[in-house]
């Protein structure tokens, strides 16, 4: 173990994964903490869906900016994570589909706005009558442990350091002051600077 550390983050999900490594990138010394490894916890049953398609604009703008990094993951990273299927999305509420994908393009997603006949087309499939589907034609699926452990791995060249072990978040006065490290009935006191 390295010393102090400007910030502790527990767990080597996709989520603990990409935090570390933005934060290696922005110079802080950073350690992760996971008591099974990398990508073992909830990220190993993830789908990985990729999408635009929200029908909050807050929700669909971080979706979109998201839909970005992982569309351009191979670009940065070297290797391919997502795989574009395409998404469709149906609804009979003719003008709330309108309003969502009006919305979907403002943000920037290829999205199309397909008829009931268009969709039956699409599909080869019965389609009610006044459905309408919004078609987003990049979204798809990434494959989230290999994401997880090249983001992961990219964050460790940079100096993130892992261990794999139980933390325990120390509190003094309602206010973080360091992680415990639980193995071997030992316990080890990381202080955060």
């Amino acid at each position: 173990m390295g010393g102090t550390f400007d910030v502790v983050v527990i767990g080597a999900g996709s989520t603990g994964a990409t935090i570390a490594y933005y934060l290696v990138r922005e110079g802080f010394r950073t350690l992760v903490i996971d008591k099974r490894g990398v990508a073992q916890g909830m990220t190993a049953y993830s789908l990985g869906l990729v999408r635009s398609y929200y029908a909050n604009e807050d929700v669909a703008r971080m979706s979109h900016y998201s839909h970005e990094f992982f569309m351009n993951f191979e670009r940065e990273f070297g290797i391919n994570v997502f795989t574009k299927t395409g998404l469709l999305v149906l609804g009979n509420d003719e003008d709330g589909m309108r309003r969502a994908f009006e919305m979907l393009r403002n943000v920037g997603a290829r999205v199309r706005l397909l008829s009931d006949y268009e969709v039956r087309e699409m599909l080869n499939a019965d389609v009610g009558q006044g459905e309408v589907g919004i078609y987003e034609e990049d979204a798809g699926y990434a494959d989230t442990g290999l994401y997880t452990n090249t983001i992961m791995n990219r964050a460790r060249e940079l100096g993130v350091e892992l261990i794999i072990d139980e933390a325990q978040v120390q509190l003094r006065d309602y206010r973080v002051v360091g992680v415990r490290l639980v193995s071997n009935d030992e316990t080890v006191r990381l202080i955060i600077t």
